[in-house]
């Protein structure tokens, strides 16, 4: 992988596209919008948009992944986030 763009952001995107767009995905084949899809329209001249944003990243991808998230978000808050040291899982790094 180049890493030489790295930029230290997680694409952990909601998209919002014209439906447009939407008609250029194929049906039924799965692709990734990042490698496949962004760079198309990027090729056509179109204008794409990114917001970034301050906070925890979660990769909710597996139940078990998910669960900790749904833990880790029911859990009373502490002022500042997870504390020092806290993996997601509750235990340490």
């Amino acid at each position: 992988k180049d890493d030489s763009h790295a930029s230290g952001l997680v694409n952990a995107g909601v998209y919002v596209m014209e439906p447009l767009v939407l008609k250029d995905i194929p049906a039924g084949r799965a692709l990734s919008l990042e490698r496949t899809v962004l760079p198309l329209l990027l090729a056509r001249g179109e204008r794409l948009q990114s917001v970034e944003v301050h906070g925890h990243f979660f990769d909710i991808g597996t139940p078990e992944s998910y669960a900790a998230f749904a833990r880790f978000t029911l859990r009373p808050r502490v002022q500042g986030g997870m504390d020092r040291g806290e993996s997601l899982n509750g235990g340490t790094p």
